[in-house]
């Protein structure tokens, strides 16, 4: 066994599909040789098995499963055993982000992803191209290294900074340990909680507990604070050894076949985790803590929604409650989330240090130019013409040719993505999609739940526009599938200037006329589900650092 684990071995991002990978290993790629990069020994981009999403317990069981196959590897063992696995596990040091996902909260980077959203610059230093991926993994690679000899393996989501000083982090226990922070009570019941004990041993871990439950389990901090009641949330970031990462396997039914040295997957259990998925935080999370038992996690597990069956339960809770789980406190900690478009903004304000909110990334304005507003996001525009944004604009690849004039209402957002279609030969061919929306719309709502498009709700603004819902969805009977994230919205043009055609989505009722009517029912529309996939990912990136080499000071 090693004596000295290295830097980092592996650093692992997880996509929700082979499309989404592509894009990272592309990004990835681009800054290999870099100092980032560097501090790894290997790199690799896992995404979900034939593009199902299997959530993020499903996801790390995945990637450990391909880490560990791949020191085997490595290794040359002759006769692998769980006892031979679990000492390879505790020689490595691996970081995990996990990005997968469809962005139907941030709709303008569903086709990078949230992990690659631009940030600005860090209080006032400028570093143009900067991502939340570089900012976030140069963060992360200040956490100490353990003193321990037991592996390390740290496990993070991917649409968050956290701003903590990881210096006074202290990841040498046993098992599993997370970090927390001490928050005011009402921003616990929506997240994880941890009721410790004086040896920072975790007695529960609670998942989005209402303030009785942890009032009733001693979760609510002794001290007192000027903003009232505090107690441990769980800022997303844990840290597991070896032995853990092998109990992890073992209870998710991966199984060494003898003779090949191979990891494979149970075949029952596989299919049940490709039909229901993991997660990394309820499903195991919540099996641990040394003073819960198994009908304390049923109910966990069944209010944070949870499909799998009672028994299937009870072998994860068997198979992992007797690991312990330390918590490691670092008050102060601040967390950045970007995981919609107002978080967006915010969270870009708060990272950039200053208090009005005018972002310009990737972007370019001539001398010429005009850009007028108070609160907006462009990313990847060009701006030639005049540009009037009245607030809580979003724009990403417009262009504003010279004498061109754009005026966005309140709450008016535009992206222009590159994409590819095949015509009727099979050849490809490029086009643009146009996608107007608005800054509160919520992709993944439905028409049941009051879903909106452009601020209206969506039969309202069906009804304005005189659209019949068949035209969008092919089962509008089920209104509780309809989306604006699956409707068949965004039309596929030829040209990235033809976005003015479709300016009228702001104001149904007010500007639709014959014409545009019959333009909406003649043009081939598609789904945001779609165009993620048919998204010209070279073309999306490549336009970024093209402008960046022409851009000027906005800033």
């Amino acid at each position: 066994m090693k004596t000295d684990l290295p830097l980092w071995d592996w650093l692992i991002v997880t996509a929700s599909n082979s499309i989404q990978a592509q894009s990272y290993k592309e990004l990835l790629s681009r800054r290999e040789g870099g100092s980032l990069l560097n501090s790894f020994r290997h790199w690799k981009v896992i995404s979900d098995p034939e593009g199902k999403r299997i959530g993020s317990g499903g996801s790390t069981v995945f990637c450990l499963m391909d880490i560990l196959s791949s020191a085997v590897m490595e290794r040359k063992e002759n006769a692998l055993s769980w006892n031979c696995l679990e000492e390879i596990a505790s020689s490595l040091r691996v970081m995990i982000l996990h990005a997968g996902g469809d962005s139907r909260r941030l709709p303008a980077y569903a086709p990078c992803g949230k992990l690659f959203v631009p940030i600005p610059s860090l209080n006032g230093k400028k570093k143009e191209g900067e991502t939340l991926f570089d900012q976030l993994v140069m963060d992360l690679l200040r956490i100490p290294s353990p003193k321990s000899e037991r592996g390390q393996f740290i496990v993070v989501s991917a649409d968050a900074l956290l701003r903590c000083d990881f210096n006074r982090a202290n990841f040498d226990f046993p098992g599993m340990t997370a970090v927390a922070s001490a928050e005011p009570i009402a921003q616990c019941t929506r997240h994880g909680v941890f009721c410790v004990e004086a040896d920072q041993k975790v007695g529960f871990y609670l998942q989005k507990p209402s303030i009785e439950k942890m009032r009733s389990v001693g979760a609510i901090l002794p001290e007192k604070y000027q903003d009232g009641e505090r107690a441990l949330l769980d800022v997303g970031l844990m840290s597991f050894d070896g032995n853990f990462a092998c109990r992890l396997l073992e209870t998710f039914g991966v199984e060494i076949c003898d003779g090949s040295n191979q990891l494979q997957w149970e075949n029952a259990i596989h299919q049940r985790v490709m039909e229901l998925g993991v997660d990394f935080y309820r499903e195991i999370c919540c099996t641990l803590g040394e003073k819960g038992c198994f009908e304390d996690y049923l109910a966990a597990v069944r209010a944070s929604g949870s499909s799998w069956s009672e028994a299937e339960l009870k072998r994860f809770y068997s198979g992992l409650s007797s690991q312990p789980l330390y918590c490691c406190r670092i008050d102060g900690c601040e967390f950045l989330h970007f995981g919609t478009t107002h978080q967006l903004c915010s969270s870009a304000a708060l990272l950039s240090g200053v208090n009005q909110r005018q972002f310009c990334l990737n972007s370019f304005i001539s001398p010429k130019g005009i850009l007028r507003g108070d609160d907006y996001w462009l990313d990847g525009c060009k701006v030639e013409g005049t540009l009037f944004l009245e607030g809580e604009n979003v724009l990403t690849g417009v262009i504003i040719e010279p004498g061109q004039i754009l005026s966005l209402p309140r709450g008016g957002c535009l992206d222009i993505i590159p994409g590819r279609l095949f015509n009727s030969d099979g050849e490809r061919k490029s086009c643009f999609f146009i996608r107007p929306y608005g800054f509160s719309d919520a992709f993944k709502e439905s028409i049941a739940q009051g879903g909106t498009f452009c601020g209206v709700p969506l039969r309202e603004w069906l009804e304005l526009s005189r659209i019949p819902a068949n035209w969008i969805w092919d089962q509008f009977q089920e209104e509780r599938q309809c989306t604006l994230w699956n409707a068949r919205l965004f039309p596929a043009c030829e040209s990235e200037s033809e976005y003015w055609k479709w300016l009228w989505y702001f104001t149904p009722g007010q500007r639709i006329k014959g014409d545009e009517l019959k333009r909406f029912e003649k043009t081939k529309r598609f789904n945001c589900a779609e165009i993620a996939l048919l998204t010209d990912l070279r073309k999306y990136h490549s336009w970024r650092i093209e402008l960046n080499f022409n851009r000027s000071d906005l800033e």
